[in-house]
């Protein structure tokens, strides 16, 4: 068999990638590239792995598509070359045998496999999802908030400033604030990114929680941590019925691997920073894990509370 052959063969089956990933991915603008770029390159190797197999096996392109045809529809090797009526000889029919019978399992098989470390690949990398910034300093004051981001911000409300690296705002004690940019006023900063690499969140200590018992869980966590009510209930509001339906719930209040991972600078400098970002897996099954030690936090001065959180 050719060289070219054998490295492009595993394409014959290579167009449920295009069409997985696309599905997959679709909800995500590079989800349409993929889907158009790989769909592309596909067709471009079925039409050359034809041309190289025509040639190899020595036949034409009509007997390529008759062959082709009853291979598929596991016509054994006699019934094929009586069809044929000598118009190909055994060793071509032999040939379009290995290539489109006994590779296809393989090139299906490797297909699959390269799709599904893709898969992981891609998703492994996560993300941290509707991190929302409270700024409660004593009197109306102008904040500078830099955030610099390890990954991609893909949704900002209000808008990421690109020049400074963040929100430059008027926040006031009741934890309202208004952009300097557009002069609207906003209950809070909202982010949302994509990291662009995989964080290794220490899961070492954590919760399995039934999901039924999620809220109430949250709540008293939350609570114990120094969250307002108003806090906790929109952090409730926006992963429960994220987490209310798994069989358990694996739940982690990470540290510094997020704090690293999204620094945060603010000016002036606060008094007090609570960052609460919940790394949750779904369960099937309650599974044994250390206690995580929840430390309570003490507001005091110019205080900063942020929430988010991420499924694994």
């Amino acid at each position: 068999m050719k060289t070219s052959v054998m490295v492009k063969r595993f394409a014959q089956h290579i167009f449920i990638l295009p069409l997985v990933i696309g599905l997959s991915f679709i909800f995500i603008p590079i989800g349409l590239v993929v889907f158009v770029i790989s769909l592309s390159v596909v067709l471009f190797l079925k039409h050359s792995i034809s041309n190289d197999i025509m040639k190899d096996a020595e036949i034409n392109k009509d007997l390529f598509i008759r062959i082709r045809k009853m291979v598929s529809k596991r016509v054994t090797k006699e019934d094929i070359i009586n069809d044929l009526s000598g118009a190909c000889d055994e060793k071509s029919v032999d040939k379009m045998i290995y290539y489109f019978r006994d590779t296809s399992m393989t090139s299906l098989t490797t297909t699959l496999i390269a799709f599904a470390i893709l898969f992981v690949i891609l998703m492994a990398t996560g993300g941290a999802e509707k991190p929302v910034i409270y700024l409660y300093p004593e009197k109306e004051t102008d904040v500078l908030v830099e955030l610099d981001y390890q990954g991609k911000i893909i949704a900002d409300y209000p808008d990421y400033d690109e020049e400074i690296g963040g929100w430059s705002v008027t926040a006031y004690p009741d934890g309202k604030v208004v952009d300097k940019r557009d002069g609207k006023e906003y209950e809070y900063i909202f982010w949302e990114g994509e990291f662009n690499k995989k964080v290794n969140w220490d899961l070492s200590t954590g919760f399995a929680v039934k999901g039924e018992d999620t809220r109430e869980f949250l709540q008293n966590k939350l609570s114990l941590m120094g969250m307002t009510p108003k806090e906790y209930n929109e952090f409730i509001v926006y992963w429960y019925p994220r987490m209310k339906n798994n069989p358990y719930n694996l739940i982690h209040f990470a540290g510094k691997e997020y704090v690293d991972s999204a620094p945060l600078n603010i000016t002036p400098k606060p008094d007090s920073v609570l960052r609460v970002f919940m790394v949750y897996k779904p369960l099937n099954h309650k599974v044994d894990i250390v206690e995580q030690e929840i430390i309570p936090f003490e507001r005091k001065g110019f205080t900063v509370v942020e929430w988010g959180g991420t499924e694994l």
